[in-house]
Order: structure tokens, then C-alpha cells, then sequence
């Protein structure tokens, strides 16, 4: 098991990518352990994961958010240290996998986990961007919002 550091910034916004990925609100993603939430974000392109959409004249959606909207706010504690979870291996080794294929060029291996979670989150919410019907990403508390409109994305 490893035991990756992980960035405040890029915890809420992991747990928050699990609530859309779950495709409701019935369970709430924080009450989930962090490598469950990470799971549930890092489909693969065919395994019918996260890139699981429907195209239409409209444009893409997803067939667990037929809503005209969607929005994950919470309230987030501020945190000043960085968040210690245990991921299993297969979770890490997957991690990796879905990492080559977003950006085969970048030796994202070189990387530590944390930006390289960042970087899988900015093509998450390159994807989300492209869904109908939109999606909001917000931190009650520092008022903050994950864009997901383009390149720019959560790397601002």
C-alpha cells in the first residue's frame, strides 16, 4: 500500500469528482475512504468508466445525470498540512495506467502523486466540460470553484 501526500486543494476536489462519478447524492462521497473515491474517478476510456457518455444533437451526456444541472458544494474545512491516505496498489497501479494514456508525452511517472493527481484532474474536468448538463464544483467555505470550462481548468 502506498501512502501518497496529498494536497487540500486536490483532496475535496477528488471527493467531489466521486460524487458526480457515483451519479447521485444518495450516498455522500465523503464518507468515503479516499482510495474508494479515487477509484471511482479513474475510469478507463473502455472500461465504462468516467468516459461512459452518450453523444447527441445536444451534445454529450452521461446516463446518470439526465438533470439540467448539476452541483457539488459543500462546506470544506480549511487545512494548512497536506492529507496522508492509504492506496492500495492496484488503485496506484492504475493511477498510472490512466496517466500514460492522458498524457503519453509528459514522463508523469517523474512526478509526485499529488501534481500527477492534479493533472488527471484537470482532464477529468476537461471531460465534465463537455457533458450536458453542466457541472459545478464549489468550496463553500473559501468561496472557491473548480472551472471546468477548457484547457485552463484547475490549474489556475
Amino acid at each position: 500500500m502506498a501512502v501518497p501526500q496529498v494536497s487540500h486543494r486536490n483532496w475535496w476536489l477528488t471527493q467531489m469528482n466521486a460524487q458526480i462519478a457515483l451519479g447521485n447524492h444518495e450516498v455522500d462521497a465523503r464518507n468515503l475512504s479516499f482510495a474508494k473515491c479515487l477509484e471511482l474517478c479513474g475510469g478507463k476510456r473502455t472500461d465504462g468508466g468516467y468516459r461512459n457518455m452518450q453523444h447527441s444533437e445536444e451534445g454529450y451526456s452521461h446516463e446518470n445525470w439526465k438533470d439540467s444541472g448539476t452541483a457539488v458544494a459543500w462546506e470544506v474545512e480549511d487545512r494548512d498540512r497536506p492529507h496522508r491516505p492509504t492506496v492500495p496498489n492496484e488503485i496506484m497501479d492504475s493511477m498510472e495506467e490512466v496517466m500514460e494514456t492522458e498524457w503519453p508525452t509528459v514522463p508523469t511517472e517523474s512526478l509526485s502523486f499529488d501534481r500527477q493527481l492534479s493533472m488527471f484532474l484537470k482532464r477529468r474536468h476537461e471531460w465534465l466540460s463537455a457533458l450536458k448538463p453542466t457541472f459545478t464544483i464549489k468550496n463553500k467555505t473559501t468561496g472557491e470553484t473548480a472551472k471546468l470550462d477548457g484547457p485552463e481548468s484547475i490549474l489556475d
